[in-house]
């Protein structure tokens, strides 16, 4: 898993993400469509879903900060 979009793909969509982490579907899919997930939800993500760890999200972060320096 390289990106954020793809972390939604993994959980079922915004719908979901948007259950475990306490936002509306519209919320999520803006975060999707962002390729992010803001840090104030991530611990919401790990303790709602056994796919997500700190240590993914934290690579995930990074490689969206790298590709965005990079352009």
């Amino acid at each position: 898993m390289n990106t954020f979009s793809e972390l939604f793909d993994e959980l079922d969509g915004p719908a979901n993400v948007g259950r475990i982490i306490g936002v509306s579907t519209e919320h999520a899919a803006i975060m999707r469509r962002r390729n992010s997930i803001p840090a104030k939800y991530w611990d919401r993500l790990v303790h709602g879903s056994r796919a997500v760890s700190y240590d993914l999200l934290a690579s995930l972060a990074a490689k969206r900060s790298h590709k965005n320096e990079a352009a």
